[in-house]
């Protein structure tokens, strides 16, 4: 029940911290073009706060691209992070493991479902980009054919995260199934249902978007993504797991950083607060986001160089270790977790075994 508890919290916090990097980008790019907004708990409200100088702002492509396009490129940058974090860096400690986890979920699902739910309810979000630079705009064929993709993109990206799920499980333990139930699927649906008591009542229909994204993702996670993790360990062989279970204590720390984040939520934002900015930070503003976004790229593509060459050296490496304990090919081959049979790379691991089998003849 702890380990039910923790996912469920840091599925929470998760969301709300996707939610509060994408509200947070915007407002800073709408005040840095001296557009006011009043912010609710599920939604940002542009429409109700108009002037002469705002009306002129949404005139320019470019302006409309910038407020709404930062938002894309920091929910992107926090997907690809929270990714390599989980994947690369893997932490001691679970409960980051599992908020990198979810927050990559969360981004990946926010980002495409802001794109649907913003073109078929018309809302003001990510879908002004894509209408403004015309390529769903005026059209209503190209409008369809958009959303038609973003859709087909966002259930076959939910199966392929499969791949990430070793960031907050351990396969080689046994029991799959129990483990995505009280690591995936039983905290996708409380989760859920605890975000949609924090979102409810929603008044406006610009935080649908929080509904789709609080309903949407317990249906795609135990749908696509458990049903893809099943299959993607089936190659493991039984002989050779070991059976063990961790207790956990309950993360109370976290529990009470999601209440009194939920409380504040509702009890601050509720009836909305206006923002109206000033004319002299809209340079200084404009240069941090620039600068923020920049060296968030270089240092993401660095990473990603660096930590090629590493993971090929370090493969090298395991492999002869796994040379050098066993006394002949067959008696690694024999003691190995895997079932290569089984294996959806039976080419690869063919290859694999063969560079193997010539090592050990030249050792010998």
């Amino acid at each position: 029940m702890e380990k039910i508890t923790n996912n469920s919290i840091a599925f929470i916090i998760a969301y709300l911290l996707v939610f509060a990097v994408v509200q947070i980008s915007t407002i800073l790019s709408a005040f840095s073009h001296e557009v006011p907004v009043i912010i609710y708990s599920s939604f940002l409200d542009f429409n109700s706060l108009t002037s002469a100088a705002s009306d002129e702002v949404w005139k320019s492509v470019n302006n409309v691209i910038s407020i709404f396009g930062s938002a894309i490129v920091i929910l992107i940058l926090l997907l690809f992070i929270s990714l390599i974090l989980l994947l690369k860096w893997r932490s001691r400690r679970m409960w980051i493991q599992r908020i990198l986890f979810w927050t990559a979920i969360h981004s990946f699902i926010r980002l495409c479902t802001s794109f649907i739910c913003g073109h078929i309810f018309y809302l003001w979000g990510f879908n002004l980009v894509t209408d403004f630079i015309g390529l769903t705009f005026p059209s209503q064929v190209m409008k369809s054919i958009f959303v038609f993709l973003i859709s087909v993109l966002l259930l076959i990206g939910i199966y392929f995260f499969r791949q990430a799920i070793i960031g907050i499980i351990n396969p080689f333990q046994g029991e799959i199934k129990e483990q995505l139930k009280n690591n995936l699927t039983y905290p996708a649906i409380i989760g859920s249902l605890a975000l949609l008591l924090i979102f409810f009542p929603i008044t406006n229909k610009a935080g649908i978007t929080e509904v789709a994204n609080t309903l949407l993702t317990p249906i795609l996670i135990i749908t696509l993504m458990r049903q893809g993790v099943q299959k993607k360990f089936t190659y493991l062989n039984p002989k050779h797991i070991q059976h063990h279970t961790n207790k956990e204590k309950l993360q109370l720390p976290l529990l009470i950083i999601t209440l009194v984040l939920s409380i504040t939520l509702r009890l601050v934002f509720d009836k909305g607060i206006k923002i109206t900015p000033n004319t002299y930070d809209n340079y200084i503003l404009d240069n941090l986001l620039s600068v923020v976004v920049i060296s968030s790229l270089s240092i993401l593509s660095i990473y990603l160089v660096i930590a090629y060459y590493h993971h090929h050296k370090k493969q090298q490496i395991q492999l002869q270790k796994e040379i050098d304990t066993y006394k002949s090919y067959q008696e690694l081959k024999d003691h190995t977790i895997f079932n290569y049979d089984k294996s959806p790379n039976l080419d690869k691991y063919n290859k694999a075994w063969e560079e193997a089998e010539q090592s050990f003849k030249q050792k010998k």
